[in-house]
């Protein structure tokens, strides 16, 4: 993987390790920001990974706007839609957001999306996995920011196949790169009209272009009181236990990543 795609909010998520000591394995399964600030360099990059599946988490208006073109025919696309994100949603927290400057409202909001995620993922659960299963790897799974809907998706596939909490939790904090692009970027006020037509207070600017451990302990939480942890929640959604055995299998190893990639 090239610099370039670094500096997005791009990466794979190989190396994390399982509470039975094991690692993700790298090269399967990548994380990404949606393709808006894909340049050419970044799609070259993207086809030379091979990528053989994209999970698109977007509403229809987002993909329509900045589509996935860049793929080839034997590379599937598939358009998961969690329509919870409140660039997607049709909500009247917004007028909250605008209206209101506390930070602890943005936050309560945040908190409150991200604990509404895992239901709204639930219906595609077993199409993701059944995809891997079926051999569909390396895979890409992507939102718009590739933080927050992204982020959960994420932190329940590594759940699922043994990741440690801390280690989920440091591989979410790294998404807070696509906020500082903004930044940098100057895009902030471009973005939100775009996306919402108003500019919100600062205090709702900081927490939805950032991340916070809060809120997906949000999210995490909420799998454990509505189903029970993750096992309950994959049985919800039609991923059963030899199923859940074979995602391990596929996305883990006992190799100590770090310690061989020294030694290469």
């Amino acid at each position: 993987m090239t610099d370039q795609l670094t500096r997005l909010n791009f990466r794979d998520i190989g190396g994390l390790p399982t509470e039975a000591g094991g690692f993700v394995r790298s090269g399967i399964f990548y994380r990404t920001e949606g393709p808006k600030n894909f340049v050419g360099q970044h799609l070259e990059d993207l086809k030379a990974l091979g990528v053989r599946a994209i999970f698109d988490l977007r509403s229809d208006g987002e993909r329509e706007r900045d589509p996935h073109d860049w793929h080839d025919d034997d590379c599937q696309w598939l358009a998961l839609d969690m329509n919870t994100d409140l660039r997607a949603a049709d909500t009247t927290e917004w007028e909250r957001l605008r209206d209101d400057p506390d930070p602890a409202l943005s936050q309560l909001v945040m908190s409150q999306n991200y604990a509404a995620m895992p239901g709204a993922l639930l219906p595609h659960w077993s199409t993701l996995a059944k995809t891997l299963l079926d051999g569909a790897v390396p895979a890409i799974i992507n939102c718009t920011a590739g933080k927050d809907r992204t982020g959960v998706a994420v932190g329940l596939l590594l759940k699922t196949v043994g990741v440690t909490r801390d280690a989920i939790l440091a591989d979410y904090l790294k998404s807070d790169i696509f906020g500082k692009n903004m930044v940098l970027q100057g895009s902030i006020e471009q973005g939100f009209m775009e996306s919402f037509g108003f500019m919100p207070n600062q205090a709702a600017v900081d927490a939805l272009i950032g991340v916070d451990v809060a809120y997906l302990l949000a999210s995490l939480d909420q799998i454990d009181a509505q189903w029970g942890g993750i096992e309950g929640y994959c049985d919800a959604a039609g991923v059963t236990a030899p199923m859940r055995t074979e995602l391990s299998r596929l996305l883990t190893t006992d190799i100590d990543i770090s310690k061989h990639e020294r030694e290469i």
